[in-house]
């Protein structure tokens, strides 16, 4: 009669596979260390493609520009209606409109300008888009876009930011565009009635 080898000297069952078994073990490090090199490949890889778009935009920006420059000079074009013609177009395509005053949410277009607070002279301008205004997600230093609120087009001003206020910027409002609001039927009804 051949031995029960599942049975101990006391009559007790032993479980015939043990809890982790020595492939188990060896599959989970296997599969652990394969995710982080997979982890690591994945960064490396989106890493590389940033850096590809990033080339390739700076290199349509550059043409893009160029292009603009030699449009205004060929066909006496002003740049600030060129300018503008684009900011109709972006409007139109997300759904925005042109408004005087902006308010918490809006989309301002600005041009720029920073310098320490202890320079006379400020910095080279830049064109800038402000989405959102004032909402959290800050494009530009909290304390700016709070003093872009309440701003009408054309406006001039120049705002301290940083610790203590040692930079400061100059701001020109170009345009302000809010998102159009579309009417719900409950609107609708009370503005007939």
């Amino acid at each position: 009669m051949p031995k029960n080898k599942n049975k101990r000297k006391n009559g007790n069952k032993v479980d015939p596979k043990p809890q982790t078994s020595f492939n188990n073990l060896v599959a989970e490090a296997t599969d652990h260390a394969l995710k982080n090199t997979i982890f690591q490949e994945i960064q490396q890889l989106g890493y590389k493609l940033a850096q590809n778009q990033s080339r390739e935009m700076a290199g349509l920006v550059t043409r893009l520009t160029a292009i603009e420059q030699i449009v205004c000079e060929e066909f006496k074009i002003d740049p600030t209606v060129l300018a503008n013609r684009v900011a109709d177009i972006e409007d139109t395509a997300t759904d925005y409109e042109v408004v005087e005053k902006s308010e918490n949410g809006d989309l301002l277009r600005l041009t720029i300008s920073t310098k320490p607070s202890s320079e006379k002279e400020y910095g080279e301008e830049s064109k800038l888009q402000v989405i959102s205004l004032n909402q959290g997600n800050y494009t530009l230093p909290k304390e700016i876009e709070e003093a872009l609120v309440g701003v009408t087009i054309g406006q001039v001003l120049e705002v301290p930011f940083g610790k203590e206020g040692e930079h400061r910027a100059k701001i020109i409002v170009d345009r302000i565009s809010r998102q159009i609001k579309e009417e719900t039927n409950e609107e609708s009804k009370s503005t007939e009635g």
